[in-house]
């Protein structure tokens, strides 16, 4: 109700614009607040799952994040109070 959406749309516009899209993520902690913003879960983003235990990253892992994460640059968190 605060108008959250409207900025990380105008944003993602604007990184559109300059032909930048790809430096950006946007993420949420829910699935369907993720959905609103065209984003990922932040679980997706950290390739941990809600039912993993704590423990160390496998080297796989650790390649597909850096892989992943490559060329973005900016990252917009909705809902981090939910965090």
């Amino acid at each position: 109700g605060t108008g959250k959406s409207k900025v990380i749309q105008t944003i993602t516009e604007y990184f559109a614009y300059k032909r930048m899209k790809y430096m950006l993520l946007k993420a949420a902690y829910t699935g369907v607040a993720a959905s609103l913003i065209d984003g990922k879960t932040t679980h997706t983003i950290t390739m941990i799952s809600q039912n993993d235990s704590v423990k160390p990253i496998s080297d796989e892992v650790r390649a597909r994040l850096q892989r992943f994460w490559k060329h973005c640059s900016y990252l917009i968190v909705d809902k981090i109070s939910m965090i």
